[in-house]
């Protein structure tokens, strides 16, 4: 009996070795199942770098998620040692590394990185599953170690067509040691940090053939976009109602309450923004605009305002679109709205009744959303993208009126996850 029981202790712990085995195996190089299905996971390539001083490499930012997830945004925060490392550019010479492929925004100080990227892809081409996010050039600037790791300190955000997605590290792949190569000896040429790109300037201009492709030459010397914006709209002429079609007399006044995506408290220096309103009804037989409508911030950050409705009669089946000065309209079914668990607000067939007199409606718990920036032309695309770009840093007044989303006096970084964010809307909502 005694080999028998020999043989069964040294199958066991065979056993137990091939168990052990295969569950380090899952964890570190398998997509982890208990992970939620808005779960994504970043992370950084190669495992590690040997590299001579002062000679470029690049680290790839991967993503890996639930295939069913479409990806359409991100924002990855970096963190290196400036004193060892310096940062070079993004790394553009892999196409393969390319998935969303819209370069947004990167600031570089203090050895903190922030990337933001979007592609404008139709929805059955958005990446999904695993792919790169793009490269990064760095180079080693003296002998001895560093690394270069995923910040948990920075901003980081991805999203989808169906809107936020969780952003997590992979613990094992989230930091890249980088040694000097062996035996090379570190270069005695002093090195400078890179300072960050000054925001451009306008393209002084006599005439168009001086503009590049898709510009033109403005009344004031510079060259401007031939893209059209949106012509401002202008209230629509009703026909006068006939006492047959007013359910009850007197005029409905609307006393609202609305909140703009990432304004959290009262505005520097802004008391007062302009709204454009529009009264609608859901079966399409009547709309009304009303394109200078006046609405206070109050200390919350929130926005109060009375409209009186002229020419809307007091009745049932009305819906409202609200279009914000630097943001996608959204449309309400509801006068006291609610958004779903992951912020997402759908009419679906409701619609509300309108009295002759006050008609109190709250609108905080379903923001407007960035997006639109100036000249305004209905959707969030590359124009925005450029025009919150080109005004990046800034804290000058027109820059301001153009794209500080979130009113706090200077354009920057934060404007540009607001404006990430958005990519789950894109287009104003319509009737």
């Amino acid at each position: 009996m005694k080999p028998n029981l020999i043989k069964v202790v040294i199958f066991s712990l065979i056993a137990l070795v091939i168990v052990g085995a295969s569950f380090l195996f899952a964890t570190r190089y398998i997509y982890k199942s208990k992970a939620g299905v808005n779960d994504i996971l970043v992370q950084l390539q190669p495992a590690s770098v040997s590299t001579p001083v002062n000679t470029p490499f690049s680290i790839a930012i991967w993503l890996q998620g639930d295939p069913s997830k479409l990806i359409s945004a991100a924002t990855i925060p970096i963190q290196y040692d400036p004193a060892k490392i310096e940062y070079i550019a993004p790394d553009t010479t892999d196409a393969a590394c390319n998935a969303i492929d819209t370069h947004v925004a990167l600031t570089n100080a203090g050895g903190q990185i922030s990337w933001s990227k979007v592609t404008f892809k139709a929805d059955g081409d958005l990446p999904s599953g695993l792919f790169c996010f793009g490269k990064l050039q760095f180079k080693l600037l003296s002998g001895g170690q560093s690394n270069i790791i995923y910040s948990t300190t920075g901003t980081a955000q991805v999203v989808g067509p169906g809107g936020a997605l969780n952003l997590l590290v992979d613990n094992n792949h989230a930091s890249v040691p980088v040694a000097n190569l062996l035996g090379v000896s570190p270069s005695l040429t002093p090195t400078t940090t890179l300072t960050p790109t000054t925001t451009p300037t306008p393209t002084a201009c006599t005439i168009d053939s001086q503009c590049s492709t898709g510009y033109i030459c403005s009344d004031e010397g510079i060259c401007v976009s031939t893209i059209t914006p949106a012509a401002t709209a202008t209230p629509t002429q009703t026909p006068t109602p006939s006492p047959t079609d007013i359910p009850s007399a007197g005029t409905p006044i609307l006393n609202f309450k609305l909140k703009l995506q990432g304004v959290q408290a009262q505005p520097l220096g802004a008391a007062e923004l302009s709204l454009r309103i529009t009264v609608v009804k859901k079966d399409g037989s009547f709309s009304k605009i009303f394109p200078d409508v006046t609405g206070t911030f109050n200390d919350g950050g929130n926005i109060t305002g009375t409209l009186n409705l002229e020419g809307v009669a007091a009745g049932s089946g009305y819906r409202l679109l609200i279009k914000g000065p630097k943001h996608l309209q959204r449309k309400f079914c509801d006068l006291v709205p609610t958004s779903t668990e992951n912020g997402a607000y759908i009419c679906g067939e409701t619609s509300f009744a309108l009295v002759a007199g006050a008609n109190e409606a709250s609108f905080v718990n379903v923001p407007l959303l960035v997006g639109d920036l100036q000249p305004q032309d209905g959707l969030l695309n590359a124009f925005d993208i450029a025009q919150m770009n080109l005004n990046m840093l800034s804290e000058e007044e027109d820059a301001l009126d153009i794209a500080d989303v979130n009113y706090d006096g200077i354009v920057n970084s934060t404007d540009f996850s607001l404006l990430i964010q958005s990519m789950m809307l894109k287009y104003d909502e319509e009737q």
